[in-house]
């Protein structure tokens, strides 16, 4: 706290007083009072209530707009209720919030914990989340968190200071495999929130809600590693108080294959979570967007023409919440993949060659050099299947594209290029493009 700045002083003295604020009165008039936080947040955030809408839609594909449109604003209403309940246990002794607590299934932590090998806690952003410090309070047992450090430091330490106020200890996501280890060594508790999207590089792609969601492969590695029992556990908030319920220990598959092991063990857990988020759809944290990591992303044509209505939408399942940073992004791929790309592989000693699977995916793929000595062309594939990707409708617009980089690659750099066309079974455009230092006579292009 001495390392804060002047304005980060005064945001944290402003939340604690806008905290004290939220907290008064009994439990009832909190939950009142954050009911109706929550509905103003739900009138004034367009951008999350659509994206709580759309996960609704993908999650619910069956469901009626007004029975979605209702299930986000409960949702809403508790997240504000998450935060006034906040506010109202920090006024709150132990003691005090020891009758608005109730456990459901205490034997199986227990049990987990007397194995002496530490415990793996499966959680996710559901009821009140940040209250589940008081339980482990109650339990007896020790408790860490894993977390990702908020953005914004006053809030940060308030959160901290709500956490470890009930003797959690809070071990930050970013290189914390070993402390992690050392504290399972010392029987503590292990809770991880497993219910966020992660870049690829840190996850699995495991099915939730029946999509694949990219997801923490954390905890299956811990469990793999220690043998420890992994506990599901979510704090439910009821019309008393709230309930921690656990769920027996999830069975660990450890065959040998290490990938398929860690794809079945997370594929566990996010079944775990989808089946109590189904119980209770109104307490999980619907406004993150879960399914934001795909497994494959469509060619990155413009789908933004004038005049053409049906190219003004983006494609389904992919960059769904479009800005105009995104379509910045969108531009700068656009230009690498039909210029800087091109170019790049044909003074390259190996060219990679940029085609399209069924899917309709990109990929990256070493192309065999044509007949005759090596460097004396490239040949680079423009066009993909266009049965294959909704977003390419015919062979013309494949075939544009790769005129565009002969003319680039013919009017900046003075190469030599050909169009040729691969009609009978996979209609594709590819560009040979030789350069003149390196041709030689005789050499057939």
């Amino acid at each position: 706290m001495n390392d804060l700045r002047f304005f980060d002083r005064l945001g944290l003295s402003g939340i604690r007083l806008f905290f004290r604020f939220l907290g008064r009165g009994n439990l009832a008039d909190c939950r009142r009072r954050g009911a109706r936080i929550g509905r103003l947040l739900h009138a004034v955030s367009r951008r999350y209530r659509r994206i709580c809408q759309d996960n609704l839609a993908l999650a619910y594909p069956a469901s009626s707009s007004a029975w979605r449109a209702d299930l986000c604003r409960r949702v809403y209403e508790n997240l504000g209720r998450t935060i006034t309940e906040m506010a109202w246990a920090r006024q709150r002794t132990p003691a005090e919030l020891d009758r608005y607590f109730h456990f459901e299934g205490r034997r199986h932590i227990d049990q987990a914990v007397a194995g002496g090998k530490g415990v793996l806690a499966l959680t996710g952003h559901f009821g009140n989340w940040e209250l589940t410090s008081v339980s482990a309070h109650q339990l007896g047992h020790a408790l860490s968190v894993i977390y990702r450090p908020l953005d914004y430091r006053p809030l940060e330490i308030l959160v901290t200071e709500n956490r470890e106020r009930f003797g959690a200890r809070m071990i930050p996501k970013k290189k914390s495999f070993r402390k992690i280890l050392k504290k399972m060594k010392q029987g503590h508790i292990i809770t991880l929130l497993m219910d966020q999207n992660v870049a690829m590089r840190e996850g699995v792609f495991a099915d939730f809600f029946g999509h694949p969601a990219c997801t923490n492969r954390g905890m299956a590695l811990l469990a793999l590693a220690t043998k420890a029992p992994v506990v599901p556990g979510f704090l439910i908030r009821v019309d008393n108080g709230f309930v921690m319920k656990f769920d027996p220990p999830l069975p660990l598959i450890d065959t040998g294959d290490r990938i398929r092991d860690i794809e079945e063990n997370t594929r566990q857990y996010n079944e775990a979570i989808e089946q109590v988020v189904r119980r209770y759809p109104d307490q999980w944290f619907w406004v993150h967007r879960r399914w934001n990591t795909k497994t494959h992303y469509p060619w990155p044509r413009v789908w933004r023409k004038k005049g053409n209505a049906e190219k003004n939408k983006p494609p389904a399942g992919g960059f769904r919440h479009s800005s105009r940073k995104k379509e910045a992004v969108l531009r700068f791929l656009r230009q690498c993949f039909f210029v800087i790309i091109p170019v790049f592989m044909v003074f390259s000693f190996a060219a990679p060659a940029v085609r399209a699977d069924s899917r309709g995916s990109i990929q990256l793929s070493d192309l065999k050099h044509g007949s005759g000595k090596v460097g004396t062309f490239r040949a680079l594939v423009i066009g993909i299947n266009k049965y294959a990707d909704p977003h390419i409708r015919d062979l013309k617009t494949a075939v544009n594209d790769a005129r565009s980089v002969a003319r680039v690659l013919q009017s900046r750099y003075n190469f030599k290029t050909r169009l040729l066309l691969n009609l009978p079974k996979h209609p594709a455009v590819c560009i040979r493009a030789g350069n003149p230092c390196l041709d030689r006579p005789g050499h057939r292009q």
